[in-house]
C-alpha cells in the first residue's frame, strides 16, 4: 500500500529510471555469474580462463545488486533507505508529517 501512495507523490521518471537500472544490473549480474563459472571450471583452456578472469575483474561494483537495492525513490539517495517504503529517513519524515503517507504517526522525530 505504501508503494502505491509513493507512486502518486513521486514523478514517474524516477520510478522508470529505477526499474531500468534494476533490470540492467540484473543483466550484468547474470553475465558476471557466467564469467565466474567459466573461470572456476578446470576443464577449460588456461588462456580462455585467464581472459574470462580479466573480463570479470573489469566489471566494477556498479554492476552488482548492492549498489541499486537500497535507494530512495524521491532523491535517489543511497544512504539510510528503508526497504519497505523505498524512501530514506528524511523523505519519510517529510511525507509522514505532511500527511501523504497514511497511518504514519510521529513517534520520536
Amino acid at each position: 500500500m505504501c508503494r502505491t501512495v509513493i507512486k502518486l507523490c513521486v514523478g514517474s521518471n524516477l520510478i522508470k529510471k529505477d526499474i531500468e537500472r534494476r533490470s540492467l544490473v540484473g543483466k550484468y549480474e547474470y553475465g558476471k555469474i557466467k564469467l565466474k563459472y567459466r573461470v572456476a571450471r578446470p576443464d577449460e583452456d588456461k588462456i580462455f580462463r585467464f581472459f574470462c578472469s580479466a573480463r570479470y575483474n573489469r566489471r566494477g561494483w556498479r554492476f552488482s545488486y548492492v549498489s541499486v537495492r537500497n535507494r530512495c525513490f524521491l532523491n535517489n539517495n543511497p544512504q539510510i533507505a528503508n526497504r519497505y517504503t523505498g524512501l530514506n529517513r528524511c523523505s519519510f519524515k517529510r511525507l509522514g508529517s505532511t500527511g501523504f503517507l497514511s497511518g504514519i504517526r510521529r513517534s520520536s522525530w
